[in-house]
């Protein structure tokens, strides 16, 4: 009896744990943007490069203040009496050296101030250099989201359209039999059935590639199950005004930091 209590209690725990694990992630377009941005191996680099010329700023401004050393340098020496010479007695020797050097650098020509606009402009250059990267990193994401979701629509409907089919050639398959129809009409259904199920796997085999592209763009490992989540849409978004062409071309010019760059 007790046995049979702990296997119902471990199946109570493990059941929620089995039906959790089959359940496939659905991926919503933000959730992919900020996972890429987050484990991207070129945008990290880009951040630590973005920190060091930081960095070097803060050395480079530091040349301007006075700079202070200290050093010391001791020596000890110690020398017994001799047992066999009574006149000699222990003998003890110190010696200290000190140094303060400060140096200041009043004016060379303005290099100083130079060199910090320098990596002042270097600083700025990291950091457009990043904003390339995940605006990059963003575009690929957008396109390939939308390619899955272009594909997948693509997908429900020809399996709608093979199901027609199907439906015609057994329609047809029926009408045959009775002498309604014709063997060459039947084999045109037929092979129109084969055509239909040759395009659903055709366009099945695109969305696992765009898939595919997707996973390797996250850096997901090959065997995990990707999907991502359909978005709702309204009929405001629908509606909603598309910028024109000269506007589009106008914030880019004035935002983009390849130009700024």
């Amino acid at each position: 009896m007790k046995i049979t209590k702990f296997f119902m209690i471990g199946a109570l725990f493990l059941t929620p744990a089995i039906a959790f694990a089959g359940e496939v992630k659905q991926w919503t377009l933000k959730e992919c943007i900020d996972y890429a941005i987050k484990n991207n191996i070129k945008i990290q680099t880009g951040i630590l490069s973005v920190a060091s010329t930081k960095e070097d700023v803060k050395e480079a401004s530091a040349s301007l203040f006075p700079s202070l050393s200290f050093s010391t340098t001791h020596q000890a020496g110690y020398q017994p009496f001799l047992s066999g010479d009574k006149s000699q007695t222990d003998k003890g020797s110190y010696a200290g050296d000190y140094g303060l050097n400060a140096t200041w650098t009043v004016w060379n020509g303005n290099k100083n101030h130079n060199n910090i606009k320098l990596q002042k402009i270097t600083s700025q250059q990291a950091n457009l250099s990043l904003e390339e990267n995940v605006n990059s990193i963003q575009e690929q994401i957008v396109q390939l989201y939308v390619q899955i979701l272009y594909v997948s629509e693509a997908v429900d409907v020809n399996a709608q359209i093979l199901e027609i089919s199907k439906q015609n050639a057994a329609r047809g398959k029926e009408m045959y039999d009775v002498g309604s129809l014709s063997k060459a009409d039947l084999a045109q259904l037929d092979a129109q059935v084969a055509t239909d199920e040759y395009n659903l796997v055709n366009i099945k085999g695109e969305l696992e590639d765009y898939k595919l592209q997707m996973k390797n763009l996250l850096r997901l490992n090959y065997d995990y199950v990707f999907d991502i989540a359909l978005p709702g849409s309204t009929d405001e978004q629908a509606l909603g005004v598309i910028p024109s062409a000269k506007e589009v071309l106008d914030n880019a010019l004035s935002l983009r930091p390849e130009m700024q760059n």
